[in-house]
């Protein structure tokens, strides 16, 4: 059994978690320990076997680490992977021994900011598996401490939606409006953020429109409503909400990880907000998106006469 070690209460590290248990073919033998209440989804998790970690031993640095190797030594895997931070959330993998070999799942971070927490001997990781580009200082650390680095280009698992969710996509198409979809988890302010973004752009686009029926349907893809949906605006809880992208006009989020890796195939249709974060670097990575999309416009220029 593999140990998929996901920190963080929201959505993101459980979807990259999925998405790399698929890509290596790991399912049927993995385990994913994670205090995020989304783990009870088992459309998030895939049937994936959940080790919750207790509430009460949040912000209690011993306690948890303590924690930590007890529950490792209990579960005996055969390789520990831990997502996105490499001495962990709370510097918890600092001077910590482990019973297996360690992985890492490495993803943009503000460097300058995560650093903070390596007040100890980090992991030697044996393989961190790069599955976007890094900053040099975050690079480098990483060079110095995995005896190998790998690009791994994720691969995210597409079930059938369901019979009720092709008939809801049948209802959104069958009207001839135009389909935007508004795809985040939270937190609820920054939700509302992309709300109004979504509500700003259809009036301003509105204005040149002739008829009704150019008028786009606005869909708030997310686990919970928003006291703050506006007129026209609906809610829908779909997961992945990815599937949901061949069918949409317009696709609207935040620069999380996952949300701009899942929009990649459809960046002409992609709008999105950058949003702060204590370590994640969502600012440039969407810098990096724009030059993509800037390349991607002059290479059709220059083909043109």
């Amino acid at each position: 059994m593999i140990l998929y070690y996901a920190p963080g209460g929201g959505l993101g590290h459980l979807t990259r978690a999925r998405a790399f248990l698929h890509t290596m073919a790991f399912k049927d033998r993995a385990a994913i320990l994670t205090p995020s209440p989304f783990a009870k989804d088992p459309r998030v998790t895939g049937g994936a076997e959940i080790i919750p970690v207790p509430k009460e031993l949040a912000g209690d640095l011993p306690r948890y680490k303590s924690w930590l190797r007890e529950s490792f030594a209990r579960l005996r895997p055969d390789g520990i992977y831990l997502d996105a931070f490499p001495v962990g959330i709370m510097g918890e993998f600092c001077d910590f021994q482990f019973p297996a070999p360690v992985y890492h799942i490495a993803r943009l971070l503000r460097w300058t900011e995560y650093a903070k927490l390596l007040t100890g001997a980090p992991p030697t990781f044996h393989t961190t598996y790069r599955v976007e580009p890094l900053v040099e200082e975050q690079e480098r650390f990483l060079r110095n401490h995995s005896l190998e680095i790998a690009t791994l280009d994720l691969q995210y698992p597409y079930e059938s939606l369901g019979d009720h969710v092709e008939e809801l996509i049948k209802d959104f198409t069958r009207t001839g409006r135009p389909l935007w979809l508004i795809v985040h988890s939270g937190p609820d302010r920054e939700t509302e953020e992309l709300i109004a973004y979504a509500d700003e752009m259809r009036g301003i686009e509105e204005k040149s429109l002739p008829t009704e029926e150019g008028h786009p349907q606005i869909i708030l893809v997310a686990p919970h409503g928003s006291e703050h949906l506006r007129e026209g605006i609906s809610h829908i809880d779909i997961y992945p909400a990815s599937a949901l992208f061949p069918f949409a006009d317009r696709v609207i989020t935040a620069c999380g990880f996952n949300a701009l890796r899942e929009t990649e195939a459809f960046q002409a249709r992609h709008r999105y907000i950058p949003f702060a974060r204590r370590y994640d670097d969502q600012f440039l990575r969407a810098r990096a998106r724009k030059r993509d999309e800037a390349g991607e416009r002059g290479s059709r220029g220059a083909g043109e006469p």
